[in-house]
């Protein structure tokens, strides 16, 4: 991977059986009717999958305007590394029960110190009620913070897209809020579906498909006819004020692309930006933390990374 060129990787067998049982898994789920995707049939789904977890068990939770926050602490109570978990789903799913399982992960692995966001959902809430709730709940973890903490962000696939958009307008907007780093995984940073993978990676990607990524942009900002606009696709962005970046992306997603354009354009405007490319891997694979050897070694790597950003002089 990119921080240890000298690696030789192959996939695993175990990501190959997982990988097809949800093949077989998703020919028996149909979310739509009608050509209308059943939103209510996904988060019932998914929150019947929350509960199966065992020891999903809720932390500290509190209200922060229209969004609810819960503190995971699986680190060490001396840990100096707090990091603004924004979750995927699509703009229109997802929860602080589905994601729990991982964001313990995340602090356990990384040392750190989660703060998770349960945002408003889309179509009932639009653009830009989620970004504006982001921006409130990293200022409020970058408020409460020790001068010797490290502030960051972590965001997967739609979350992605809120917490670079996020990044981006903070940098802009006071540098003092500017967070120390920034990690995005299976990132859908372009709604307006311009990336060239989502059509070379459509035979590719057994997780995500065009349409659905069209249902999931309209849901949340169609009604504004302005895809491109940088702060609802943020490879449209001006990164030239960001902080170090790190994109993972696993090689067969229709989104490979939304990674790759970010990171070329930071590094276009000076940015230390990293990206890492699993060769086969599908939409979203770390959360699969600990099935498969990659999703386990991907996690590593974003140690890795955030290591390498609070080890730096000055």
């Amino acid at each position: 991977m990119i921080f240890n060129p000298e690696f030789t990787y192959y996939p695993s067998d175990k990501f190959y059986k997982i990988r097809e049982k949800i093949i077989r898994w998703k020919k028996f789920i149909s979310y739509y009717e009608d050509d209308t995707y059943k939103i209510t049939e996904v988060r019932k789904n998914a929150l019947k999958a929350a509960k199966s977890i065992k020891n999903n068990i809720q932390g500290e939770t509190f209200k922060l305007s229209d969004s609810t926050l819960e503190w995971v602490r699986q680190c060490s109570t001396d840990s100096n590394i707090n990091i603004l978990y924004i979750h995927g789903g699509g703009f229109i799913a997802g929860s602080l029960d589905n994601h729990r399982p991982f964001a313990k992960i995340l602090s356990r692995e990384l040392n750190a110190n989660i703060l998770m966001i349960d945002y408003p959902l889309a179509p009932e809430n639009k653009y830009p009620v989620q970004l504006v709730n982001t921006i409130e709940a990293f200022r409020y973890m970058k408020d409460i913070s020790s001068e010797n903490t490290f502030n960051g962000i972590i965001g997967d696939s739609a979350g992605g897209n809120i917490g670079l958009s996020a990044l981006l307008s903070i940098a802009n907007d006071n540098l003092n809020y500017r967070p120390d780093f920034g990690i995005f995984l299976s990132g859908f940073f372009d709604l307006s579906l311009s990336s060239a993978s989502i059509d070379y990676n459509k035979k590719n990607d057994f997780v995500l498909k065009p349409d659905f990524l069209e249902f999931c942009a309209d849901s949340y900002a169609g009604y504004t006819k302005d895809m491109v606009n940088p702060l609802i696709s943020p490879v449209y962005g001006d990164f030239s004020l960001s902080c170090d970046l790190f994109f993972q992306v696993g090689s067969s997603e229709i989104l490979l692309d939304d990674s790759v354009r970010c990171h070329k354009i930071a590094l276009k405007n000076n940015v230390n930006s990293y990206i890492s490319i699993w060769p086969e891997m599908m939409h979203s694979f770390q959360s699969y933390y600990p099935h498969f050897p990659e999703s386990v070694f991907s996690v590593k790597e974003i140690g890795y990374f955030i290591r390498k950003c609070i080890s730096k002089p000055g």
